[in-house]
């Protein structure tokens, strides 16, 4: 994965894309957050589990979602 320093900053490069499996909790859901919060970030995607049915912004289980600029989006596996 490239990367480049915009002023101190060190940033992903935004051509890449960053896939997060198997994250699990708060801890895996936060950095999925800064991750796409970060803008720098085209693509997240998270593989949720069971024990991902306690998220505020998703109660449904077990199937991937992709995290686009901040915001979530199903990717269409239950269709």
């Amino acid at each position: 994965m490239s990367q480049h320093n915009q002023g101190g900053k060190t940033s992903v490069n935004p051509q890449s894309t960053i896939l997060v499996l198997g994250t699990t909790g708060k801890a895996g859901a936060k950095t999925a957050q800064i991750l796409a919060e970060s803008g720098d970030v085209k693509v997240v995607a998270e593989f949720f589990t069971a024990t991902h049915n306690h998220y505020d912004y998703d109660k449904r289980t077990s199937y991937p979602s992709v995290i686009l600029s901040g915001g979530l989006r199903e990717i269409g596996v239950n269709q």
